[in-house]
């Protein structure tokens, strides 16, 4: 077992993680703009709506795709046996978080939903 990083250290790695998902997130709205701002000065009106269809659906993809990889990172970290610390505050939806995935996710059943940090 490693020994517990120092406070300073931790938070420094986290704010280096969390920097280019932050730059790479506020990109997307940057795409949608760019792309209406060069296609607005085209002659026909309806390269601009193909553009606002395309940006939307492009949005609903990334963001869809996104989510799965975010709300899916503790239960494979768990699976995996690295050791995730999952957590939520109210024991209403930690229960139904459990029972859901207990019944519609048979792969990650045997996780412990209530497991508790002592510090």
């Amino acid at each position: 077992m490693q020994p517990m990083a120092s406070t300073k250290s931790y938070n420094s790695k986290i704010v280096n993680l969390a920097i280019p998902n932050i730059l790479s997130n506020l990109s997307v709205p940057l795409l949608g703009a760019v792309d209406t701002a060069i296609v607005g000065r085209l002659d026909e009106l309806y390269y601009l709506g193909a553009i606002a269809v395309g940006s939307l659906v492009f949005d609903f993809i990334f963001w869809g795709f996104g989510f799965l990889r975010m709300g899916t990172t503790g239960l494979v970290a768990d699976r995996l046996g690295r050791n995730a610390t999952l957590i939520e505050l109210n024991s209403d939806y930690a229960s139904i978080a459990n029972k859901r995935l207990n019944n519609d996710a048979p792969l990650f059943s045997n996780i412990n939903l209530n497991k508790s940090i002592n510090k």
